[in-house]
């Protein structure tokens, strides 16, 4: 995780302390040797943790409190400087063009910077532990009568690897949430695990406690298969691993899709539930087949697609498969919202909520949890999804 962004981290760490260090010195020239090092060294703390994370032989260690602890010192060092040293800069600047005789940009740096702090320290310890139940209602013209007013349950990116200690009672809560809505359907649209499928063991009973009278149905997400562990890990042990969290979901009586579909029936109605491996931009982990989840779906079918990646709704709505709804995750809404912006926005066009397009909806659920347990204004969430049959 670390090594993806490793060159950006060293110069965040790196080029704010240089800026301030230049401040400072043009006004403490005396600074001694002790003073010096004293400044230095949590620049240097930080370069030595991000180096130790970097050579970390998975995506990210296997005690994920070491990559807790190293977000809250960038938490408290990091970022709070950096926001300060581009406020600053940019008042200098402001102050060099207009002859003013005093630098604005660092009260402002100086009350962003605190605002970051204790905002990082909310979604780190406190916004990753609620959870909000969302409705949406979905009116679509060739429903079938007999499936008016169907709801449907979607969560997704449950990560139950990072539920360690006291907040596994959360994955408990979920599931108990989940079932709670009492919907026709239970969908599950991948990002079960971080890493790899021993950390599903504590949570197997939570996972098969939930139910609905059409079953509860899944898909693989990206953390799902074995991209973020070793590379130098044998191919044998990598397919095994895969098939161990395949098996776990079939265990707790989880109808995994896996390019397929199947149908379910309300008399003489039927809809179709269809689930594609998970699509990816780099071809070496794209395994969505879009012909074999269409297989033996007739023409005109009314098709409900489970896609974990929401990137792929643009090739699928227009294929064989052609769903009328495609449900998603894989975005977890950026994990932050700030006055309704979202990182995510910058990489999906549709990163977050329910978009429609020529009659054909997509659904993007924030998700329930995250492989970082951080989330400011962004609750994990549940939605329950209700159909309604155009008049």
């Amino acid at each position: 995780m670390i090594a993806r962004v490793f060159i950006w981290i060293i110069l965040l760490i790196i080029l704010p302390d240089i800026y301030l260090y230049r401040r400072l010195r043009g006004k403490r020239p005396e600074m001694g040797p002790g003073m010096k090092m004293l400044w230095w060294l949590p620049a240097a703390i930080l370069l030595v943790y991000t180096v130790a994370l970097a050579m970390t032989e998975n995506f990210a260690p296997k005690n994920m409190i070491w990559l807790r602890i190293y977000l809250a010192l960038s938490g408290l060092l990091l970022v709070p400087k950096a926001v300060f040293c581009l406020c600053s800069f940019i008042g200098w600047a402001i102050r060099r063009s207009t002859g003013a005789t005093f630098n604005y940009g660092t009260l402002v740096g100086d009350v962003l910077s605190l605002g970051c702090v204790l905002l990082f320290f909310y979604g780190l310890l406190y916004g990753w532990r609620g959870l909000t139940v969302k409705h949406a209602d979905i009116t679509v013209k060739n429903l079938p009568a007999a499936f008016d007013g169907y709801r449907i349950t979607l969560f997704s990116d449950w990560h139950l690897g990072s539920f360690t200690g006291k907040a596994e009672k959360l994955a408990e809560r979920d599931a108990d949430s989940i079932n709670a809505q009492k919907s026709n359907l239970i969908v599950f649209t991948g990002d079960l695990q971080n890493m790899q499928p021993a950390e599903l063991i504590p949570f197997r009973k939570t996972m098969a406690s939930l139910k609905a009278p059409d079953g509860v149905f899944s898909v693989l997400g990206n953390h799902d298969y074995t991209a973020y562990i070793d590379p130098d890990t044998p191919e044998a042990q990598k397919r095994k691993n895969e098939r161990l969290t395949q098996t776990a979901e079939r265990q707790a009586g989880w109808h995994l899709l896996i390019n397929t579909n199947c149908v379910i029936k309300h008399g003489s109605d039927s809809i179709f539930i269809a689930g594609g491996e998970c699509a990816d931009k780099k071809k070496e982990r794209d395994r969505d087949n879009i012909a074999a989840t269409a297989r033996n779906i007739p023409k005109g079918a009314f098709v409900i697609n489970l896609q974990h990646n929401p990137g792929a709704w643009d090739s699928t709505s227009v294929s064989r498969l052609a769903p009328q709804i495609t449900l998603s995750g894989h975005t977890h809404g950026g994990q932050m919202s700030v006055c309704g912006l979202r990182p995510t926005m910058l990489q999906y066009d549709y990163d977050y909520g329910l978009y429609e397009r020529d009659g054909k909806f997509i659904y993007v659920t924030g998700g329930l949890g995250g492989l970082i347990s951080f989330r400011i204004n962004m609750e994990p969430e549940i939605v329950v999804i209700t159909l309604h049959r155009a008049k």
